[in-house]
């Protein structure tokens, strides 16, 4: 039933809860080897490197990292005297004294450790923090972009920063693909977008770069995040790092191309010993144009002889307005207990006018005209909450976490649209159509999850959790058409109703050995799907139960080789705009039009890594995606329409080839390179006929960054990406050049950068769309060559340690949000 209550279903989650705080306490343990590690100034160390060494011969024992808390603890699984050595970027190294063996199962704390500081200036420190750290690092399963390590990135927006990126590729629309895969789901801060399609096109363009920190780009995920991305999850964790006291930052940042482009942010944050309260602000404009050049060719049908050429040229002038906001507290209730609360709002204004124009030419020259006046807006506003607590346990890395999430967002859009007829010789024909349209919709999210995480003392950890969330939304399409000065209902208008279920438990286990790591995981996940077409009184219910199995092993041969190995089985839901079977105009004889029929596609991800010395690492991997979802043309030929329907064609097979390689040229310059190779191959059946395409593609992204005197940093970069396919699109190549140059002022807690992307104006979009009646060529252009100028500023504190990240539970269905 609709009217299912906010309670029964919160009822439902802390039920969950409490199994598991109950299963959780009855199978605590004691950890063997435990400390903790401070700087001089009693703030935590993250990310510091303890290692246990033997006293005999100094050899390496074991080594691990300290948590967010600077903890870190050891299973006792040697024998012998050992010490313990802590080595952290930025503070002296640190040795211990000799410890001595003690009986199997005694506790050894260790005495906090306090590191010191290396005595640098402010500014040498600021400089040599981002030299050391490569704007690519390859990891087992995933990829590290490190945003402040390139200046031409505080120029540019979230969305320009990942089509940079390592693996990322974009349609001329926007939509993200990764090595060619298309299917991701989106995080900030392991938090969801609220959005998907163009409404997280437009977000992702609104988050300046300055406020970005790191991009993980996770292609093998572990059973404990949603099964949903086809080809894995984007994480964008932004800048929210805090000690106790206070500091902030603000940004501006101002751009020219053809059209102007401006953002101003602010991160405010505080902390003491139990509290801490954060928040971030920005707005910004972004104005932009988009040309596109479409010939359609229709032949008769079953023949080569072709009958007519419909050339469309549109010249899109975009607006945008828009303005975000985060604001939160965690509460510290004990060393075991914390709890979090986070509220967050995204608001876009955006306009667009257009002057479309359609030709329509036969053998003998032009026939008609359809020339039009087009303009619409999308207003979109989401409101969230996020809810959080964990309890951790005596025993390092034995925790629970639980989270409850709610989301809403309204999001209006209208179109109106004028379109005159003109003959061969340019006399305007017949009276002109005026189409107004109104197309409001609003959609309901809760969801809540637990974690559990159990390491014994056998060296093996579980990993388990449930989830449940719930889903509504409402959408409408409202068509007026004008003619003869009379208005009439257009037959076209719909109202659709969907609800959706999404129930999940998983369970993985992993352990370390000395050379090896292993982990297997097996998530279950049940959907319950209804829709219904108010209008016609049409309705659908879907029911389906999967299982998706995950497996990963890595294996260090030495302090230079290691390899890795992962598997994992993943879905991916339609958007829920894609499911709405509407009408959507882009011209007169050109339209976009939902399926409810949609089903889920399934993918088979399997990868097989290599890296030497973190300089070189290699990665192979083979995808096979069936039911796969993907955006079709399709002809009324009698008409001389076209339209975009996403459907579920039979499958898609990939194999692929990545290298990527850092390299410290000098101490001053470290350049990067990533490659990567693949064949990508589509089949299935159009108009009941078969259809293939295949094509064989290259991506390479290149990086210089160089690091001068008196806090001088520069950035010449670029990407270039082969023909390539995007669904049933080929793409040819295209590729483009970012520069960049930074200087750090104001004793080092200012910054100011020029950027100049597309220094060249290369990124052109240029494709094909040959399959069934299909012939169809296109190219397009856009305000991709932009100047930027932008200045960061921080007060208070410059000693930071980093905020905690949350994951949430409801990044599936809230990147479902939107459509293509």
């Amino acid at each position: 039933m609709r009217k299912t209550t906010i309670k029964k279903k919160l009822a439902l989650i802390v039920l969950m809860q409490m199994l598991f705080v109950a299963f959780a306490s009855a199978n605590g343990k004691l950890p063997y080897i435990s400390g903790e590690v401070r700087a001089t100034g009693g703030s935590f160390i993250e990310g510091a490197t303890v290692t246990i060494k033997s006293s005999a011969d100094s050899s390496v024992i074991k080594n691990t990292l300290t948590d967010k808390e600077g903890k870190y603890s050891f299973e006792k699984v040697f024998t012998g005297n050992f010490f313990i050595q802590v080595q952290s970027l930025g503070y002296k190294n640190y040795t211990g004294t000799v410890l001595k063996q003690q009986d199997p199962g005694t506790t050894i704390s260790i005495p906090v450790i306090v590191m010191e500081p290396v005595v640098k200036t402010e500014a040498e420190a600021v400089v040599n923090a981002t030299v050391k750290k490569a704007p690519f690092e390859m990891k087992a399963g995933k990829i590290l972009v490190n945003v402040d390590a390139s200046p031409v990135n505080a120029g540019m927006n979230a969305h320009e920063i990942l089509e940079k990126s390592p693996g990322i590729t974009m349609d001329n629309d926007g939509n993200i693909s990764i090595k060619g895969k298309q299917g991701v789901m989106v995080l900030i801060d392991g938090k969801p977008t609220y959005m998907g399609g163009t409404d997280l096109i437009n977000f992702l363009k609104s988050m300046p770069g300055a406020q970005l920190d790191q991009i993980e780009i996770i292609t093998t995920p572990p059973a404990k995040y949603d099964a949903a991305g086809n080809s894995g999850i984007i994480n964008i964790k932004t800048k929210k790092t805090i000690i106790r006291g206070a500091n902030a930052s603000i940004n501006l940042t101002s751009g020219q191309g053809r059209y102007n482009r401006s953002n101003g942010s602010i991160n405010v944050n505080y902390r003491n010993d139990k509290w801490l309260v954060f928040g971030m602000g920005n707005l910004g404009t972004n104005n932009n144009y988009n040309i596109m050049n479409i010939e359609r060719k229709i032949f008769e049908p079953g023949t080569e002889n072709l009958i007519r050429t419909i050339k469309n040229y549109s010249h899109e002038i975009r607006k945008s307005n828009y303005s975000a906001y985060k604001a939160g507290v965690d509460y510290q209730m004990n060393k075991q207990n914390s709890l979090s609360l986070v509220f967050s709002g995204n608001f876009n204004e955006n306009k667009v006018n257009n002057l479309p124009l359609s030709s329509i030419y036969n053998n003998q020259g032009l026939m008609s005209q359809l020339k039009s006046e087009s303009g619409s807006t999308r207003d979109f506003k989401s409101g969230t909450a996020a809810l959080n607590y964990r309890h951790n346990f005596k025993q390092k890395g034995h925790e629970l976490t639980s989270d409850w999430d709610y989301a809403s967002y309204n999001r209006g859009s209208t179109m109106q649209l004028l379109t005159k007829s003109y003959n061969g010789q340019g006399t305007q024909v017949g009276t002109p159509v005026l189409l107004n349209g109104d197309m409001p919709s609003t959609i309901e999210i809760i969801s809540g999850k637990a974690d559990y995480v159990f390491p014994s003392k056998t060296g093996w950890t579980l990993q388990a959790g449930a989830k449940a969330s719930w889903v509504k939304t409402d959408s409408k399409v409202d068509y007026n058409r004008q003619q003869h000065g009379q208005w009439y209902k257009d037959d076209r208008s719909n109202h659709f109703l969907y609800d959706e279920e999404i129930s999940a438990v998983y369970a993985s286990v992993n352990k370390q050995f000395k050379n090896i790591d292993i982990n297997f995981g097996l998530r279950g996940e049940n959907t319950v799907s209804k829709g219904h077409q108010v209008i016609n009184d049409s309705s659908f219910t879907r029911r389906y139960f999967n299982l998706f199995p995950t497996v990963g092993m890595g294996v260090r041969f030495n302090d230079k080789n290691s390899a890795n190995f992962s598997y994992g089985r993943r879905i991916s839901r339609p958007n829920y705009e894609d499911l709405n079977p509407f009408t959507m105009f882009i011209d007169s004889l050109t339209y976009g039009k939902g399926n409810p029929f949609l089903l889920p596609q399934f993918t088979h991800n399997l990868e097989v890594g290599y890296s030497w010395a973190n300089i070189i690492n290699a990665t192979v991997n083979y995808t096979h995606t069936n039911d796969i979802i993907t955006q079709l043309i399709k002809q009324d030929v009698e008409n001389n329409l076209a339209y975009q329907m996403v459907e579920n064609v039979n499958s898609m097979k990939q194999w692929g080839l990545a290298l990527m390689s850092n390299i410290p040229i000098k101490k001053w310059w470290r350049a990067n390179i990533y490659w990567n190779g693949s064949r990508n191959s589509y089949s299935g059946y159009y108009n009941n006929m078969p259809m293939a395409v295949t094509t064989y593609n290259m991506t390479v992204n290149a990086g210089n960054n160089f690091t001068f005197k008196k806090g001088w940093t520069a950035d010449v970069s670029g990407w270039y990406v082969s023909r390539s396919t995007e669904g049933l699109i080929v793409i040819n190549n295209v590729g483009l050049v970012n520069l960049g140059v930074g200087k750090q002022i104001l004793k080092a807690k200012g910054n100011i950068k020029l950027s100049v992307r597309d220094a060249f104006y290369t990124q052109n979009f240029k494709g094909f769309v040959k399959y069934g009646d299909v012939d169809m060529n296109i190219r397009g252009y856009r305000d991709s060559r932009q100047v930027a100028l932008s200045f960061t500023y921080k007060f208070g504190k410059n000693n930071i340690g980093q905020q905690k990240q949350r994951n949430s539970a409801a990044a599936d269905e809230q990147n479902r949000v939107g459509g293509n």
